[in-house]
């Protein structure tokens, strides 16, 4: 098709102010026109969504979550997505599991409406590759609790980390972690860069952070030799999903 600079900002409203989900209980969506438009940089077409949470309590502990795709968090990851409609079915879909540049904008975002308190509004924003012919959204929310603590309770880390045992270290899992977040970063920008995107040239910065997170990352986790099966499969699952996304594309 035509590749016409989309210089109008989109309108959408909230299909509903109920948020999907895990955290549905817990924060709605302000009811207003939202405007997804460019950013000042002009890099980033967004939407920013406002947020109240409501008057109930969290029924899991806060004090120590963290958004999908960033590491730690003994206790919980949480995230926050966006489904985008036009006159049929949802037209953009982006999981409130995903984070790194799939994710939300900033993943301080995320973190920003966990600490609000009751009654508080928050923002989360979101980068939208296709705005045209959206007219709504919804928001959608997840919790999973984090695999790097026991089944009873989350352990304490001691700093001699002698408390991982079958489990493998976390600094293995932060490591799966960066090296899983490069990855998707990485076949994101490979397609584009294949189909000639330019704005694939505006995301290259992202990537070499995550290239050196990762890196800082790997020298922590080489100083420890306990890996897990589960991180094992882990490992090979990331390493398959890069090269089966490169021949994938290659083959168009």
């Amino acid at each position: 098709g035509t590749k016409k600079e989309e210089s109008t900002s989109v309108t959408v409203k909230p299909k509903t102010t109920a948020i999907k989900g895990d955290l549905s209980d817990y924060f709605e969506v302000v009811n207003k026109d939202y405007v997804i438009k460019k950013d000042g940089s002009g890099m980033f077409t967004m939407i920013t969504v406002e947020v109240k949470r409501n008057s109930k309590d969290f029924s899991f502990p806060t004090d120590n979550i963290n958004p999908f795709g960033t590491n730690g968090g003994e206790n919980y990851h949480v995230g926050f997505g966006i489904e985008l409609y036009g006159d049929g079915g949802p037209e953009v879909i982006i999981n409130a599991t995903q984070g790194g540049m799939s994710g939300p904008y900033d993943a301080k975002d995320v973190t920003g409406l966990m600490k609000l308190k009751k009654d508080e509004t928050g923002f989360i924003r979101w980068s939208v590759e296709k705005t045209e012919g959206l007219k709504t959204f919804q928001m959608t929310s997840a919790i999973e609790k984090s695999n790097s603590s026991s089944n009873s309770s989350p352990l304490p880390s001691s700093s001699s980390g002698e408390t991982v045992s079958e489990s493998g270290s976390e600094n293995w899992d932060k490591m799966l972690d960066d090296y899983d977040a490069y990855v998707t970063d990485y076949i994101k920008l490979y397609k584009k860069a294949l189909n000639g995107d330019q704005s694939a040239l505006a995301e290259y910065p992202n990537l070499m952070q995550k290239a050196t997170d990762l890196s800082e990352s790997m020298t922590k986790a080489q100083t420890d030799n306990k890996l897990s099966t589960k991180q094992i499969n882990r490992l090979v699952k990331i390493q398959t999903k890069m090269t089966q996304a490169v021949v994938d594309a290659q083959k168009k």
